[in-house]
């Protein structure tokens, strides 16, 4: 095995001690699981904690799991199932160059869904991860029976396709860019 692929199992090692220490600090120890997806044909990590109902915890781009730990501390009485998005924090690799993200986000969290053995669950995103979200309320209204996306999730300028390029401010962003959210023709 070449020297830079231990460098990356040890870097990945430590960020999984991290995560362990962060979720510790909180009282939680997640069950760490690999679910394999049908559409798209991908494995992803998921981080499940408590029983009850499920809520889906979807992270933005480039967080990771253990910054939920806050709030799942806050959710006794819940199943919290945290996605941790390919190429993402412990998340797998992932190529998302070419990669069309509506479609992809969509079906990726339909087939999550399907994997959890899940017909719907309320979804907290965040950032990117609201967006996803927001993508699958309005393409599959009926696996979302909650949302809540936080932050404010990226957008992409109908005008130019480039994420943020319209410069909208939280006032006008429902003006200029609702267009986005609305299932392609």
């Amino acid at each position: 095995m070449p020297a830079t692929d231990h460098a990356a199992d040890d870097r990945m090692a430590d960020l999984q001690r991290a995560e362990q220490l962060v979720f510790e600090r909180y009282g939680i120890a997640p069950q760490v699981r690999t679910l394999q997806l049908a559409e798209p044909r991908l494995r992803v990590r998921v981080l499940e904690c408590g029983d009850g109902p499920p809520v889906l915890l979807i992270p933005g781009d480039g967080a990771v799991a253990a910054a939920w730990a806050p709030l799942v501390a806050e959710l006794p009485g819940y199943r919290t199932i945290v996605l941790d998005r390919p190429c993402f924090g412990c998340g797998e690799r992932f190529d998302y160059r070419g990669c069309e993200l509506r479609p992809h986000g969509v079906a990726m969290l339909r087939s999550l869904l399907d994997a959890l053995e899940l017909d719907a669950a309320p979804i907290i995103g965040s950032s990117g991860g609201a967006q996803w979200s927001l993508w699958l309320a309005i393409d599959a209204p009926e696996r979302v029976s909650a949302l809540v996306p936080m932050g404010r999730p990226p957008c992409a300028c109908p005008a130019s396709g480039r994420a943020g390029s319209c410069g909208c401010s939280p006032r006008r962003a429902s003006a200029r860019c609702s267009r986005v959210c609305r299932p392609a023709a």
